[in-house]
C-alpha cells in the first residue's frame, strides 16, 4: 500500500517500543516489532487483543487510532508516507537490542567458557563430516527418512553453547531473518548469539540445520566470535549491559514532536502529526541493515519455519538432497512444519509430560490446574488429537498429533493435516471408503474443541503458530474433488443402466 497510513507508538515502561497501530481506509492493524525482548513480545500479545477489541466499537480507523492513543504509553497518532514504512520501523533492530542478547550471555561461569573452547579446538575433520543415517526400505515397503548423525564432539559444542547462555529466548528466531555469514567471516556478539540460537532451535524444526552451518562456516564464526568477546569483555561489565540497564537517555527516548490540532470530530480523538518520527538508529551488525524481507522458503501459512521441507537457512531443503517421497511412514524425525515430539531442544533439560504443571522454561510462573498448549506453552489449551491420512496404491501412511492444544497451534495442526488428507488420501481402495472419510470426520470434531478456546495468553517455551489460511482457501485441498466427482459419475452411470 503506497497511500499515506496513520499509525501510534506502543511503548513499554522502560521506554523500549513493543509496536505499532497502523490503521488505513480498510482497518486497523497491529504490528509486533520483531527484535524486542521476551516481555515486548509477551505485551504485544496482549495489545494485539486491544486493538480487537477497539475495533469492533463502531469508530472510524482513525477513530480507533485514537481512541488507543489515550493509553498509557501509546504516542500520539502519526502519519507515514505508506504502510511499508511502518513495517520499516517494526523491522529496525536498535543497540539496545544487540545490547539485550550479549547481557544473556553467562560470563559469570568462566568452566562452561572453558568447555566452549575445549569443545571446539578438539573438534576434527570426520567430526565436521556429518553422515546421514535412514534412507533405508524396511519390511513393510515403507521408506525411512533420512536423519543427521552428528558426532559426539558436535554434540558437545552445541551443549556448550547452551551452557554459555548463546541459545536465548530472547532472539525470536523464526521471526527474524536468518544471520549470514558477512564476506570477512567476522560475526560481532549479538549477531553470534542470534545465530547460535537459529541453528541450535532450527535443528528441532529441520534436521540438518546444524549440519549447514557447519558447511557453511557459520558456526565455526558463531564460537570465534563468542570467544573474542568473552577474551576481551569476560570479567567485567561491559558498555553494551551499561546501556542497557540504565534508561534510556533524552536522544534515545522515542520521539515525539509535538502535537497539533484536528479539526473536531467525535470519533477521530487524538493528534495527527504529519512528520513521522525518526526510527531508532539501527545498529552497526549485518543483521540490523537488513529489512526483514521475505526470504525464500518461509512458511507460507504460518507453521513454524521449515514447513514442507524448507529449511530455516535460506530456504535451503532440509536433509540430504534425496528425501524420502512425502507420503512414505517416516521412521525418524517428524514431518516438517509441525513442531517435533518426543525430544527438546539441544542442550535443554527434558520438560515434564505436557499438560502436567511445571516450571516455565524462561520464567514465570505455572498455572496450577490449567493444561498448556503441547507446543508454545500457552492457555488455554484443550486436550485433542488431530490425524492425516496418505493413501499410495498398496501403502498407506497414518499420522497423529495428540496432546493439550491451544487455539492457535491446534487450529494450525488442522489446517495443515486436513489439507495432506484432503490431497494425499484417496489413493487407495481402503483409503478412499474407510480411513480418509473416517479422518476427516474426527478432525473436524477436534476442531471444535480448539475453535471454541478464547484467544491463548503468551507461551512459555515457544512462540504460538499463525493458523494461516483456513482449508477452503488452500488449493491442495481441492484435489479432493477428483475422487468425489469420480464416484458421482460412477453413480449416475449405475442409475442410467439400471
Amino acid at each position: 500500500m503506497s497511500d499515506p497510513v496513520h499509525y501510534v507508538t506502543v511503548t513499554a515502561p522502560d521506554g523500549e517500543v513493543i509496536g505499532y497501530v497502523q490503521a488505513d481506509a480498510d482497518g486497523v492493524d497491529w504490528i509486533s516489532r520483531k527484535a524486542s525482548s521476551s516481555s515486548a513480545y509477551e505485551a504485544a500479545t496482549e495489545w494485539y487483543g486491544k486493538v480487537r477489541e477497539a475495533g469492533g466499537l463502531g469508530l472510524t480507523p482513525l477513530g480507533v487510532l485514537g481512541h488507543l492513543s489515550r493509553e498509557p504509553g501509546v504516542g500520539p497518532v502519526t502519519e507515514a508516507p505508506s504502510a511499508a514504512a511502518v513495517e520499516e520501523l517494526a523491522q529496525a533492530v536498535t543497540p539496545a537490542d544487540d545490547a539485550r542478547l550479549v547481557a544473556a550471555l553467562d560470563r559469570e561461569d568462566p568452566a562452561a567458557w572453558q568447555e566452549l573452547a575445549d569443545a571446539f579446538d578438539a573438534l576434527t575433520d570426520e567430526d565436521r563430516d556429518v553422515k546421514w543415517g535412514g534412507g533405508q526400505k524396511g519390511p513393510s515397503g515403507a521408506i525411512q527418512v533420512p536423519f543427521p548423525l552428528y558426532s559426539q564432539g558436535l554434540e558437545r559444542v552445541i551443549s556448550a553453547l547452551n551452557r554459555v547462555g548463546a541459545v536465548t529466548p530472547e532472539h525470536r528466531w523464526m521471526d527474524n531473518p536468518p544471520v549470514t555469514l558477512p564476506p570477512d567471516g567476522r560475526l560481532g556478539p549479538a549477531d553470534a548469539v542470534r545465530a547460535a540460537t537459529a541453528i541450535v532451535r532450527g535443528e528441532r524444526f529441520c534436521d540438518g540445520t546444524i549440519a549447514k552451518a557447519v558447511r557453511d562456516g557459520l558456526l565455526d564464526a558463531v564460537v570465534e566470535a563468542l570467544r573474542t568477546w568473552y577474551a576481551a569483555e569476560g570479567g567485567a561489565r561491559s558498555d553494551h549491559e551499561a546501556v542497557a540497564s540504565r534508561a534510556p537517555s533524552a536522544a534515545e527516548a522515542p520521539s515525539r514532536p509535538a502535537p497539533h490540532a484536528v479539526g473536531p470530530d467525535s470519533h477521530d480523538t487524538g493528534n495527527i502529526i504529519t512528520t513521522p518520527p525518526q526510527p531508532p538508529q539501527p545498529s552497526a551488525n549485518p543483521y540490523a541493515q537488513q529489512p526483514a524481507a521475505p526470504q525464500t522458503g518461509q512458511p507460507q501459512y504460518g507453521m513454524p519455519p521449515a514447513a514442507y521441507g524448507m529449511s530455516p537457512q535460506g530456504g535451503q531443503p532440509c536433509g540430504p538432497p534425496q528425501q524420502a517421497p512425502y507420503g512414505y511412514p517416516q521412521q525418524a524425525g517428524q514431518p516438517h512444519g509441525i513442531p517435533q515430539q518426543g525430544h527438546p531442544p539441544y542442550g535443554h533439560p527434558q520438560q515434564p509430560p505436557y499438560g502436567q504443571p511445571q516450571q516455565a522454561a524462561y520464567g514465570g510462573q505455572p498455572h496450577p490446574g490449567q493444561e498448556m498448549c503441547r507446543f508454545c506453552g500457552g492457555r488455554p489449551a484443550a486436550r485433542v488429537t488431530f490425524r492425516a491420512h496418505q493413501g499410495f496404491l498398496i501403502l498407506m501412511r497414518f499420522q497423529k498429533y495428540d496432546g493439550p492444544m491451544c487455539g492457535n497451534c491446534g487450529l494450525a495442526v488442522y489446517r495443515t493435516l486436513m489439507t495432506a488428507t484432503l490431497c494425499q488420501g484417496w489413493w487407495s481402495p481402503f483409503s478412499l471408503f474407510i480411513f480418509t472419510p473416517f479422518t476427516i470426520i474426527w478432525n473436524l470434531i477436534a476442531r471444535g474443541k480448539v475453535s471454541k478456546l478464547p484467544h491463548p495468553a503468551p507461551g512459555q517455551h515457544g512462540q504460538q503458530a499463525d493458523p494461516g489460511k483456513p482449508v477452503h482457501q488452500r488449493p491442495l485441498a481441492y484435489v479432493a474433488l477428483i475422487p468425489v466427482l469420480w464416484i458421482c459419475f460412477l453413480i449416475f452411470q449405475g442409475l442410467t443402466r439400471s
